[in-house]
Formats: structure tokens, C-alpha cells, sequence
């Protein structure tokens, strides 16, 4: 109606109809014109996927149609999908690789493979609180690892995943079997005492990594339970959660996390929920096979030595894999489900794994489930970002094998049992049914009170099963002030719970377990509570300058409760019933508990960093941990201060590098870290252990000795003497002063003394001699570690006093007017004695200053004077050489040492025991050694002692620490000493003493090998060396000076070997003498002193100058050695 009154208007109605007409028909054509003018061309989709050279997804590409503002982001799996116009060009960039340019043409499917800029490597990195970084901007060592590389050959326990992948990271499993846990070293080993495990870090909050109980000796573990392996917490993590993994390696880049990151970080990032993923449900299914990649190589050529092992006599023997039956094949299989879905608002990610394993011996399974919740949410327009997790693993390991050690390692048995024997029947019938004990036990071809036992009675009746739950839930809210502030808040908790029990059935070693059996029931439980609060502050100053920095504050918390109940050796009351109720509970049983024990970090950190020009960066980094293990400690209010500062340098970023040269960078660190110290260490308390004894609290940490002090003066009373009596003092030691002689030394027991005052000198255990008149020439009392001169002293000082020139120690030292002996324990006659000449080798007064038989002579002597037990003897026809008999190899040791830091020269033979006849029978002097030890180390100590005819006497328990008695013959000392501190790790404490002679208890078991002794006198050479190694062990290394007749090792075989060590190779037109620098000679083995004296043999000296220990044999020529060796077997 409007249009046609338009038309009425414009037009008069006397035009002709066919006007009207034709305008009607041109208008009706416009709006089909005006449509098609306006209309653009029909786009068409594209799809397609990103990925780089190895073929991994590139997540957050970006596509751009050229020319326009059309453009897509790739998912996280690289796909991608974009609607453009027919013939469009596609832009392709993502940070860190070269752009690329796509035409589409008529394709609407694309696989686009980016390269890497390694000229820019802008990679971003995630590293120390969880910032990313620009990789090249790091001032410090650090790798990033995809969650696809972690999962492309999967492993139960995914750090193992991790090796190979990182210079400088080495990633060990434990031999325990399913369920083992894994050793990261970073960089080397930082401590020899405590744990050398990285810190790592999930989503930015530290977890728990801790491991219960370790394998660690002979015997090994908590309370000599046999080396179990507890497992450690990076384990229980589901490798298909992990999105990266980055390993911080230098020492800045842990200064951020303190005292926990000593030993390096490694940072774990996790998968989010995705809206755009395209395949919202991803499932993985795993399946492995194990079996022993290299058994030993045994011998067949010698029978049964002793009916129990191997080497005896040499036959042709039926060949048994009885190795290689042992082992089974080991399947792993590992199940995984993951769903990601939600909205541009809410993300979620849930996934569950199943992981079982069964092991490679015995009964030996794991099972294993882990269920993961991720839940991500933007508000505010993304302003504020919320983020929990919350996860839960269970974990069943059944009969997990120990890694090591001998009593429950059944390869020990396994590898010795005898050559051309069938071990089948000892694994049908490994245990047999004893009548009088109405009960099975333990059937071996050697006797199972060793260390060695059946390996099949060993995988099945030594029985465990653990059980872990681990529950881990965190949450993160990161809000987003402006365009350089960010505050992010966030905190996490971790608790595990282990259940362990332990089942050894009658008849296990006595080492391990009593006569009825033993078991064992053990929880564990840690909870960690962590929290920070974080000012995150990045802004750009200028166009070259950028400046960040994040300060903030952290709280870490863990608490430990733990109990462990073990019948021990203390038996059970009925075999093989295995229940708390039927422990003994006496003092060989063990009880631990810790209940709520805890450890708390507080903590203030910052860190800041200068960018100039995208290429030279400046940072800072400080923290300082208020650590409640430093309480009762002057510390404690100051607590850890750790630092760094780095600078790095991009060189391609200021200057044009060659094309040979792809990225070039200089860095330059500077950093403080360390360790914390134990709990409880400052402030020890004694405790109450199984059977009501206690364990004293006897150490604490000081930097003086004067807690000690004070605490004599505190609680021992003052001497009480009466200075009116007559004078009386017991000389309790001797001193030698070569201005006045010889001098006593004693506590005056009552009375006082003058100086050049008359006195008189007896003895208690020589009543019948007459006391011996003498005079107190010169008096002195100590002062710190001095002496001063005094002229008078009284009752209760302890004193030095001249004058007296045979005194010895357990004289009595008295006015004339009051001659009255004071007792005293008799001094033991010497019972050991070795020769001591001059050195006559070829090498003789090289290094020494008192080299001639008179110094030698006058020194020994002079020892005599204050070693009332030495007793040095002139050998009738050798004025060279003296007979020296001491208390024991140790005060012959000390000797030895003494003269030798005073530039003493000299040689010395193997030690002799005195022994001596009476009632017809030949006797030897018997010791007294009493040891205090740990208690893991209470076994292998007893079995030393044991294989040197030894008695044991008594075992009282000491708290945690075992104090044994033993009777052993003072030969079966000779060289135990080391030995003894190797097998309690430092921690014993030995000492002996003369208790009788008794019978002589036959021989003992000394070196079954030879010597490799020097053929020539030169320079030992490596060509020379390395063929002499193959025959034995050698002492010393190339270019050492050696001689005829010298040892330089030890021979494999029981006969001396005489080698050329100066041997050098003959030079041809195509052999070098250059060579030899591709030889490889194992290490020498370093001899102490005592290792010497032990292992001489009867035809073997000791050479010993300031400077070296020299063996070597008592006659150096070979031919002349060969005949008397000849005459003596005549």
C-alpha cells in the first residue's frame, strides 16, 4: 500500500497503463540484484593437525587466513579446524618454531609439520614455584620432558622413565622386584649419610617421597629384618596424569625451595580438562614381559668342594641351569581411562589406572589403583582462576624380594650351590618334616644356620605384604590484580599409610629369626601439609628493559606416626603361629613408635630478574626456612638463609651467529644450599624399648666440649681427701722427658706434696721388696693440655713429678713415715711381639731422617720408658734387628705409626703370638672384646667374630644399640678392626683386654692367595700393569717406583706370581707407544696400615718409611727365593 501511494503521487493516472507496467517489472528486479551484490563468496572448512619433527601434537599454534583476522588456536593434541575462503593462505606460529605459510587450494585436510627454531628456542619452562620461564632466559641447568616421552615405554614406576632422557640425571631401580623403588641422582651423590633423593614438586606444591625402610647390609633393614625394600612415593604416581616434567639441576634453581631441594628438583605438571578436546575419552592398555637379561656364567669343570659348594675336584660334570629354572617370566600390565570435557567456564579431568605386576621370583605381585579429579574454573572474565585436584592411590605388593645383601637374598644360596649337582630336589622338598619338632623345616645341602639357605624355602616361607593408601588433594586460586600483578594462593595435603607384615617361619637362620619363627607388624602414616602465598609482579620498563619478580611466604608441615612390633630373635611362644600376642617381648624383641612426631618449615622467599633486550638476563633469588629442627640450638631464631644469583647471556640474540653455529649463551651462577638436620637431634630423649629397657639419650650436638664439663662438675663430687694425713699417690701413667727423664703421674690420694721433698716407692703386688728411697725433684700440675711448674700440691690435684728413675705404673708413691701400698690391677704380661730391623730394600734412606740400627735402637728403648707393657729385646746374632712384644696388634700399630710421622725407616715382620705351655698342652692368650653396636649390626659382627674362633659370652640390648662380650684368641684380632668399622658403618665401639690362656683352638683361616710380585726394579708402566691385572689385584697404580722382590698385589691363585710391571710394549712402524693410553687399569686397592700387618705372610716384610708402606718378601732376588722355597719343602 505505501509503495503504490508513491506511485500515485509521482505519476498522473492519465499515464498509459503500459508505463505503470514496465516500472513495476524494473523495480521487482532490484532487491534480487541488490542481493546478489551484497552476497560474499561461500567458505569452506578446514581442518587438520599440527605436530613437530617427532611427531608429538603442538598445543596453542595459532592458524590466521592471511589478510584477514580469522584464526583458530590447536587443542592439545595439535588438531585443529578453521572455516576460510576458497584458495585462502594459511599462516601457521607457535613459539619456539619457524612459521610457516599454507596454501589450501582446493584441500580441506592439512598434517602440518613445524620445525624447531633453535636459534630462537623460545620454549617455555616451567621451573622453581612453579613460574614459567623463557627457556634461553634461565640462568641455571634445567630440561623439560614431555608426558608422551614418559609414557611411550611404560614402567610401573614412572621416574624410571626419566633415564637416558637428561645429561646429568642418573635414575637407578632398586633389584626388589614389583613394587622397587627408584634412586635419582642429580649431578652426583651430595651426602654419604643422608637421603640423596630430588625434591619433587606437582602442580607447584612439594609431595611426599619419603621411604619407610631401606636396604642398607648384610643383614640390612629396620632391625635386621632382611633388607626390605619400602618403597618411595614418586611411584604411586599415574604416568598418563602427566602433561611435563621439568628437572631443575643446578643449585640456584633449588635455593627457591630450600633445604628440601639440596639435592636437586623435579617439577611435575599434570593434566587439565579441555572443552575443545575432540576425543574427550582416551584409553591406553599396556603389556610387558620381564625376564633376566644376564645370569652369571658358572663353571663346570670342578665338583663339590666339602659336600656344600663349589671348586673341588676337577671332573666332567652333567651341565644344570639350576639358575635360570629359579627365575619365571615376569608380566606387567598397565590399563588407563581419562575423560577431559567441560566449557569455556569449567574444565574437569578424571582418570583411573590399573597397574599389575607379577615379579620375576617366587610369589612376588603388586597391585595397584589410582584415581585422579582436576577441576579448573575462570571468573571474573578470567581474572580469578580456581584449580583442584584431588587424588587416591591403593597399592597391594605381595613377597617382594629383598635387593641385596645374604640372609634373605636367595641368590646367595642359589649361585653357590654346588656345580653338577641337580638342585631339583631341594625345590620340591625345600622344607621337611622333623619328628621331634613336629613341624616342617628348612632342607638345604649346607647347614641354614649361616647366612646361606634354600632360595626356595626363602620365596616361600619368608612372607610379606604391604598394603599403601596415599591420598593427595590440592587447591590453587590465582587472581589477576592488573596487567603486571598477579596474587596466587594455593596449598596441598599428602597422607600415606603403610601396612607391612612380615611372616619368617621356624627354622629361618638364627641371624634372622628365632627358633619359632618371627613377625613382624609394622604401620607407617605421614601427613604433609604445605601451603604458600605468592606476589607475582611482571612489567616491561622500557622498550628493552623487562623486570619480574615474585616474593612470598610458605608453610610446611609433616607429621609422623608410626609402630612397629617385631619378635626379632626373641622367638615366638608357638612356631609358626604369626600374631602379636605370641611375641616374646623380652629384650631381644623390637618396638619402635613415633607418635605425632613433627617437623615444621617456616619460610619468607623472593626472587627478581632484569631482561635487557631479549638477550642478557640479571637474577636473584633468597630464601630463608625457620626449620623447627633447629630449636634448642643457637639458630633457631635465625634458621637457613639460601641464595643465588646468575646471569645469562643469548649471544644470537645481539649478534649474527655463523650458520655452523645454531645457538650460542654464556651463563654464570653463584649459590648457597644445604641440608637440614635430623629431628630431634638438638634435644634427645631417652626412651623406654621392648622388655622395659631403656635407650639413653647420649648424644647431642655442640661446638665445645663444655656441656660436658659442666655436667662433671654438676653431678660427680669433688675428691674427698684429707691434706693432713701423710702423702700418698698411685702412679696411674708414665711420661718421658729427655731433660729429666722419666716422670709419674697420679692423682695425690690424701696428704700433700713439696717439691725435692723425700718420698718412698713401693708396690701392692710386690709386698716383700723393700720401698725405695727417692726425692721429688721437680713437681708440676696440668693446665689445660700443658704442664706449669708448682712447688707444692695437695690431696685431689692430679700431678707429674721427676725424680724417680725405674718408677713404673701401679707404684705407690708415699711419705717415709707412712709407707702403705695402694692396690692396683696387675699389667698383662706382652702376648704378641714382631720383629723390627733396619730396611736393607733397594729404596732404603729415600724419604727417612733416622735410618742406622743405634736410632732405631735408642727409640725403641726410649718407648719402654713410658710403655710399661712394651718389651723390646735384642736377637741374639743380628745387631740390626729387635724382638718387640705389646699388648695387642693396636699398640703395635700405634707404635709403628708414631715412629713412622717421626721420620723413622725401618721394616717389620709379620706379628707372632706368645704362646705358652702349661699342664703339657700349648695355650694362647684369649681377649676380652666387648663391642657396642647398632643393632642392624649385631649379626654380621657375631658372624666375623664367629669365623675367628670366638666365643660369645653375653648380648645385653642398649636401647637401640647391642653391647655383646666375646672370648676370641688374640691372633683372631689381626686386622678386625677395619673390618669391624666397615660392618657397623663407623657407629661401633670396640676394646679388649687380656683375660687367660687357654687351649690353643686350632688354625685360623688366613689369605688362600698369593703375592704378584715385582719381577725388575724400574717405573711401573700401564702396558705392564694392564697385563698384570688379570692375574690378580693390584696395589699400586702407573709410574710408581718399584723393585725386585717388592708386592704390588695380590695373586687370584694360592702360589706368588712374579710379574713385569716395568714392562713396556716394543715400538714397531705400526705400534705406538702412544697407545697405551687406551689401556684401562682398574684402580689400585689402597692398604692401611693394619691391612699391611694382616697380610703378610711368614716369607714377607713391611717396609715402612714417612712416606710409604712397601711389601715385599724377605729375600728379594727370584732364583734365590725359588731355592729356598725348594729347601724348605725338602
Amino acid at each position: 500500500m505505501p509503495f503504490t501511494y508513491c506511485l500515485r503521487k509521482m505519476w498522473p493516472l492519465h499515464r498509459g497503463w503500459k508505463c505503470m507496467a514496465a516500472l513495476l517489472a524494473c523495480l521487482c528486479l532490484l532487491p534480487d540484484m541488490a542481493a546478489h551484490a551484497q552476497s560474499p563468496p561461500r567458505k569452506v572448512v578446514v581442518n587438520g593437525r599440527v605436530a613437530d619433527e617427532s611427531g608429538d601434537p603442538v598445543a596453542g599454534a595459532t592458524i590466521v587466513e592471511r589478510g584477514t583476522s580469522n584464526g583458530v588456536a590447536t587443542l592439545s593434541e595439535g588438531e585443529f579446524s578453521i572455516a576460510v575462503l576458497p584458495g585462502a593462505v594459511l599462516d601457521v606460529s607457535c613459539l619456539g618454531y619457524i612459521d610457516q605459510s599454507i596454501g589450501t587450494g582446493t584441500r580441506t585436510e592439512f598434517e602440518i609439520v613445524l620445525q624447531e627454531d633453535v636459534k630462537a628456542i623460545a620454549e617455555v619452562i616451567v621451573t622453581a614455584l612453579g613460574l614459567e620461564r623463557n627457556y634461553a632466559d634461565l640462568t641455571y641447568s634445567a630440561d623439560k620432558i614431555r608426558g608422551s616421552q614418559l609414557t611411550a615405554v611404560k614402567d610401573p614406576n614412572l621416574i624410571l622413565s626419566l633415564s637416558g632422557k637428561s645429561a646429568g640425571v642418573q635414575v637407578n631401580k632398586n633389584s626388589s622386584g614389583a613394587g622397587a623403588s627408584a634412586k635419582v641422582s642429580i649431578r652426583g651423590v651430595r651426602s654419604v649419610a643422608s637421603d640423596n633423593q630430588p625434591l619433587y614438586v606437582v602442580d607447584g606444591m612439594p609431595i611426599l617421597n619419603s621411604t619407610p625402610e631401606q636396604a642398607y647390609s648384610a643383614i640390612g633393614g629396620v632391625a635386621d629384618a632382611g633388607n626390605r625394600d619400602g618403597g618411595d612415593g614418586i611411584s604411586n604416581l599415574n604416568a598418563e596424569d602427566i602433561e611435563s616434567v621439568s628437572i631443575l639441576k643446578g643449585a640456584p634453581a633449588a635455593a627457591l625451595y630450600g633445604s628440601q631441594a639440596a639435592n636437586g628438583v623435579i617439577l611435575i605438571t599434570t593434566k587439565k580438562g579441555n572443552a575443545r578436546k575432540q576425543q574427550p575419552v582416551t584409553f591406553t592398555s599396556n603389556l610387558t614381559l620381564q625376564s633376566p637379561f644376564s645370569l652369571p656364567a658358572f663353571q663346570n669343570r670342578y665338583g663339590v668342594s666339602g659336600g656344600v659348594e663349589s671348586w673341588g675336584a676337577r671332573a666332567r660334570m652333567k651341565t644344570y641351569d639350576n639358575a635360570g629354572d629359579f627365575f619365571r617370566t615376569g608380566i606387567t600390565a598397565m590399563n588407563a581411562v581419562s575423560v577431559s570435557s567441560g566449557s569455556e567456564q569449567v574444565q574437569n579431568y578424571f582418570s583411573y589406572a590399573n597397574t599389575a605386576e607379577r615379579g620375576i621370583t617366587g610369589s612376588n605381585r603388586l597391585m595397584r589403583h589410582n584415581f585422579n579429579l582436576r577441576t579448573t574454573t575462570g571468573l571474573f572474565r578470567q581474572r580469578l582462576k580456581l584449580d583442584g585436584n584431588i587424588s587416591f592411590m591403593r597399592q597391594v605388593v605381595e613377597d617382594k624380594p629383598v635387593p641385596g645383601g645374604f640372609y634373605m637374598n636367595p641368590l646367595v644360596g642359589l649361585y653357590r650351590f654346588p656345580r653338577g649337582v641337580d638342585i631339583t630336589p631341594y625345590r620340591e622338598h625345600f622344607e621337611v618334616y622333623d619328628a621331634g619338632r613336629k613341624l616342617n623345616v628348612q632342607d638345604w645341602i649346607a647347614p641354614s644356620d649361616d647366612f646361606e639357605q634354600n632360595p626356595y624355602w626363602v620365596v616361600n616361607r619368608i612372607r610379606s605384604r604391604s598394603l599403601r593408601n596415599r591420598v593427595m588433594a590440592s587447591f590453587t586460586a590465582d587472581w589477576k590484580v592488573n596487567g603486571w600483578l598477579r596474587l596466587k594462593a594455593r596449598g596441598n595435603v599428602d597422607y600415606v599409610n603403610d601396612k607391612v607384615r612380615q611372616k619368617f617361619y621356624a627354622s629361618t637362620a638364627p641371624a634372622l629369626a628365632g627358633a619359632n619363627g618371627r613377625y613382624i607388624e609394622s604401620s607407617y602414616s605421614e601427613t604433609l601439609f604445605n601451603g604458600e602465598v605468592l606476589a607475582m609482579f611482571d612489567k616491561r620498563l622500557s622498550p628493552d628493559w623487562e623486570f619480574s619478580a615474585t616474593a612470598g611466604a610458605g608453610l610446611n608441615d609433616r607429621t609422623v606416626n608410626s609402630l612397629r612390633i617385631d619378635s626379632k630373635t626373641a622367638s615366638l611362644y608357638f612356631p609358626n603361629v604369626f600374631n602379636v600376642a605370641n611375641i616374646v617381648m623380652n629384650g631381644s624383641a623390637y618396638v619402635d613408635e613415633q607418635i605425632d612426631a613433627r617437623r615444621q618449615t617456616q619460610s619468607l622467599f623472593a626472587t627478581a630478574s632484569f631482561k635487557y633486550a631479549g638477550s642478557l638476563n640479571f637474577e636473584v633469588t633468597g630464601r630463608n626456612d625457620w626449620a623447627s629442627t633447629l630449636a634448642y640450638t643457637s639458630h633457631e631464631g635465625s634458621g637457613f638463609f639460601y641464595y643465588s644469583a646468575g646471569a645469562s647471556w643469548v649471544i644470537g640474540k645481539m649478534f649474527e651467529l655463523p650458520r655452523w653455529i645454531s645457538f650460542a649463551k654464556v651463563r654464570l651462577t653463584w649459590s648457597r644450599v644445604g641440608n637440614d638436620i635430623p629431628m630431634f637431634i638438638t634435644n634427645p630423649k631417652s626412651h623406654v624399648t621392648a622388655g622395659g629397657g631403656i635407650n639413653a639419650a647420649d648424644a647431642a650436638p655442640g661446638t665445645d666440649l663444655k656441656p660436658l664439663f659442666d655436667t662433671i662438675l654438676n653431678y660427680i663430687p669433688a675428691p674427698e681427701a684429707d691434706v693432713d694425713q701423710p702423702f700418698q699417690m698411685l702412679v696411674s701413667a708414665i711420661d718421658y722427658n729427655e731433660f729429666v727423664g722419666r716422670m709419674a703421674i697420679g692423682r695425690i690420694e690424701r696428704g700433700a706434696l713439696k717439691q725435692n721433698q723425700e718420698i718412698m716407692v713401693c708396690n701392692y703386688h710386690n709386698p716383700d721388696a723393700a720401698p725405695k728411697k727417692a726425692k721429688a725433684v721437680s713437681l708440676y700440675e696440668f693446665d689445660g693440655l700443658g704442664k706449669k711448674p708448682v712447688t707444692e700440691s695437695t690431696a685431689g690435684n692430679i700431678i707429674c713429678l721427676s725424680g724417680i728413675g725405674d718408677i713404673t705404673i701401679g707404684d705407690t708413691i708415699c711419705a717415709p713415715e707412712c709407707v702403705e701400698a695402694l692396690p692396683f690391677v696387675k699389667i698383662s704380661a706382652p702376648t704378641m711381639e714382631m720383629t723390627f730391623s733396619i730396611n736393607d730394600s733397594p729404596f732404603a734412606g729415600r724419604d727417612g731422617k733416622f735410618v742406622t740400627s743405634r736410632q732405631l735402637r735408642e727409640r725403641l728403648f726410649r718407648e719402654t720408658l713410658k710403655d710399661v707393657s712394651l718389651r723390646v729385646t735384642e736377637i741374639e746374632g743380628a745387631m740390626d734387628a729387635f724382638n718387640v712384644a705389646g699388648r695387642g696388634e693396636m699398640s703395635l700399630s700405634i707404635l709403628i705409626e708414631t715412629m713412622r710421622r717421626e721420620g723413622y725407616e725401618f721394616q717389620v715382620s709379620p706379628p707372632r703370638v706368645l704362646y705358652q705351655t702349661i699342664d703339657g698342652k700349648k695355650c694362647e692368650p684369649i681377649e676380652r672384646l666387648v663391642v657396642d653396636v647398632p643393632a642392624e649390626s649385631v649379626g654380621a659382627v657375631i658372624e666375623k667374630i664367629g669365623s675367628r674362633k670366638g666365643d660369645m659370652v653375653e648380648m645385653t640390648p642398649v636401647g637401640a644399640r647391642m653391647k655383646v662380650e666375646f672370648l676370641v684368641p688374640a691372633r683372631g684380632l689381626f686386622g678386625y678392626r677395619n673390618e669391624f668399622l666397615t660392618d657397623t658403618k663407623g657407629e661401633g665401639i670396640m676394646a679388649s683386654v687380656f683375660d687367660s690362656y687357654a687351649p690353643y683352638k686350632g688354625d685360623l683361616a688366613r689369605r688362600n692367595t698369593g703375592s704378584l710380585v715385582a719381577f725388575e726394579t724400574g717405573e711401573s708402566i700401564t702396558y705392564g700393569l694392564f697385563n698384570a691385572q688379570e692375574r690378580g689385584t693390584l696395589f699400586i697404580g702407573a709410574g710408581v717406583p718399584v723393585y725386585e722382590g717388592m708386592i704390588i698385589g695380590v695373586a687370584n691363585r694360592g702360589e706368588d706370581i712374579v710379574v713385569n710391571a716395568c714392562r713396556k710394549k716394543q715400538l714397531t712402524n705400526t705400534r705406538a707407544s702412544g697407545s697405551d693410553d687406551a689401556l684401562r687399569l682398574v684402580p689400585p686397592r689402597q692398604m692401611s696400615l693394619e691391612q699391611c700387618l694382616e697380610f703378610l705372610a711368614d716369607d714377607e716384610l713391611l717396609e715402612v718409611t714417612p712416606k710409604s708402606l712397601r711389601l715385599r718378601k724377605r729375600i728379594l732376588d727370584h732364583s734365590q727365593r725359588m731355592k729356598a722355597l725348594k729347601g724348605n719343602k725338602a
